[in-house]
Formats: C-alpha cells, structure tokens, sequence
C-alpha cells in the first residue's frame, strides 16, 4: 500500500513538470512525438504522486498540482482531462496509475478518424509515401521497393481522375497512415497481373474510365509515417498490432463505404502487387489471394509478386467481421455493424445498388 502522501524524496517539482509540458508543447508534430513518449513515461510511473497532489486538500503540505497543470497534463497526451478523473475517482494510488495509462492507451488507440483526402492534402501524404515511390533501393528485409518512380505530379493526377481513391487516417489533422484503391479496366488489370505494365504505368484515361465499370480495382498498397507509428508504438508495444490492423480495416472499411451505392452486390477483382515481404505474407498468407498462373505471364519487369482476388464488397465486410487477422480489432467489429450502407446492401435483393 502507497503512503497516503509522497515522501520528501519523491516529489516531483511542479516546476520541472511545467518544463516537461512546455517541452512537449513545442514540438510540431501533432502526434505523439519523442518528448511525448518521454512524458508520457515519466508521468505515468509518478502518476500516484500527481493524483496525491491534485486531491490533496491539505494546503500546509503544499503539494498539489493545480487543476491547470493537470489539464495540461492531459492536454499533452491529448486526452480529455474529464475521462481520466471519471476513472480514477475512488481508487488508490496503484490502481489510479492502472487507470491513467489505460485510459491513455484507450483513448491514444482509439481516438483517430479515416476519410478522404482533400488535394490540399496531397503534398503531406506523398511525403509520408515517398518511400514507396522513390528510386528502388533494398530494404530491411531483403526485398526491392518499388521500380515506379511515382512523381507527385502523378499521385495529383490519380487524385483529380478519382479523389475516392486515397483513404487516410488522421490523428487531429494530422495523416499518419492510408491506402490507395483506384478504379482500373479490364485490360489494365489483366495487363498488370501479366507484368505487362507496372503502377507507374497507371494514366488519368485507365482510372476514369474504370470508374465508369467499376469491375476491376487496383490497390496501390498502404503506407504510414513512420515516426508517428513508432511513437503509437510506444504507447503500448502489445496494443499496436491490433491498432495497425484496426486502421487499416477502417480504412477498407471507408472505401467500401464510398463504393457500396454504386457497386451493390456485384462481383469485382481486386489486383496488387507485393513489393515488400509485409506486403507478401499479407496478400498471400493473411488474405489467402491468388497468383497469376505462371505460364500465362510474361517475364517479370521486378522481383516482386502480382496478385488478384476476385470478390465482391459484401465478401470485403464478411472478411472484417470474421477474418482471424481482425479478430481482435472491436473498434473495427462495431464499425462494420453500425455501417448504413452496408446494411444496406445485406437487405438488398437483386443486383447493384443504383448510385
């Protein structure tokens, strides 16, 4: 059991939480940057002492924290100050630290929202890609990037034949992760699972006019910032897995969404290309997509694998809700349930959905 109040030796001086805040208040990510993460470290092993302090009615011991620190506190890890006094209210000086970085890595993990970029956002995201889509260089694993060279001019033009296509998530305004799922035709798609073209290859003409058949779908891949990844990391190593698989399934989620009025029920096929070993086991062992029969391609332009799947969007929601890679994702669970539009297309009988 904690003493009822920290001893001499253990207290924090409001000042040095005061330069830790100020520190962390200066840094411009909006995410969750290194003196964040040290924050967020150092304020939760000393949590029974700040809780000690702001519930401390005693003024002669002269250790409380004022409210308004303690809203900065909170304000730093960007969670509101409300949730963590609900939580904690009642509780001893263990379990309220419990409660904090739960309530932290509960609100961290969960506090993101997924849409559509506007071109504005163009710039900001291919910074975060632009790994994916510079000059080819090996990677960690031992797998080649990329040998498309995406320009940004080329990711503007994607964007204005189909600003559906890219789909992000956001902390505040901030993108730290999305993916790319573009309309394509058949002879693209069957051109591209042959290795006949590449992503680079993919014009403004393909991308409209796939959007008028909407069979045939590209999906470009995923891509996150890194630094912000690593500092959700952070958080919560054994969370963060779980995490990455929700708002990735979110966003599919999103895009099925956008697509449910004009698609329907209707069949599509899916292709992509897997250029790194993430992005194999994935395709090939999580989702269980297929190759192109070998004698049907032709000599590979790269060492990477081209895959297709041939699905429909109510498959896709199916796949959310039951898949065992997304079998501990809630958020995502309760996401698909509630959503309308697929709701929709479950109740509906014949055929697509009109748009």
């Amino acid at each position: 059991m904690p003493p009822p109040y920290p001893g001499p030796d253990e207290v924090q001086p409001t000042w040095k939480l005061r330069a830790l805040i100020g520190l962390a208040k200066a840094t411009p990510k909006l995410g969750m940057p290194d003196s964040r993460a040290a924050l967020a470290n150092k304020l939760g092993f000393r949590h029974h002492l700040l809780t000690h302090y702001f519930h401390n009615k005693d003024d002669e011991l002269n250790l409380r924290v004022p409210r308004k620190l303690l809203e900065e506190i909170c304000d730093v890890y960007q969670m509101p100050l409300d949730l963590y006094l609900a939580e904690s209210e009642g509780l001893n000086a263990n379990e309220q630290q419990v409660i904090f970085q739960s309530s932290v890595r509960k609100h961290w993990l969960r506090d993101f929202k997924v849409r559509r970029l506007s071109r504005g956002e163009l710039q900001s995201v291919y910074s975060v890609d632009r790994n994916k889509y510079e000059p080819p260089n090996v990677e960690g694993d031992g797998t080649q990037s990329p040998t498309n060279n995406i320009t940004l001019a080329q990711f503007e033009i994607w964007y204005d034949a189909c600003p559906n296509g890219f789909i992000c998530a956001f902390r505040r305004d901030q993108p730290f992760f999305g993916i790319g799922v573009f309309p394509v035709t058949p002879a693209w798609s069957n051109a591209f699972l042959e290795k006949k073209n590449k992503e680079s290859d993919l014009d403004r003409e393909t991308i409209i006019e796939g959007a008028k058949l909407r069979t045939h779908w590209y999906f470009s891949g995923f891509s996150g910032d890194e630094e912000i990844m690593e500092q959700y990391k952070s958080i919560d190593r054994r969370s963060f897995l779980p995490f990455f698989k929700t708002i990735l399934g979110c966003s599919i989620l999103f895009w099925i969404e956008i697509w449910a009025p004009r698609i329907g029920r209707a069949p599509i096929t899916v292709v992509a290309e897997a250029a790194t070993r993430r992005g194999h086991d994935l395709l090939d062992e999580e989702f269980r997509w297929l190759r192109p029969p070998e004698e049907d391609t032709a000599e590979p332009q790269t060492k990477s694998e081209r895959f297709y799947r041939n699905t429909s969007l109510l498959e896709i929601r199916h796949l959310l809700l039951e898949d065992p890679y997304f079998s501990t994702c809630d958020l995502l669970h309760e996401k698909t349930l509630n959503s309308s539009q697929l709701n929709f297309l479950l109740c509906a009988q014949h055929g697509p959905v009109s748009a």
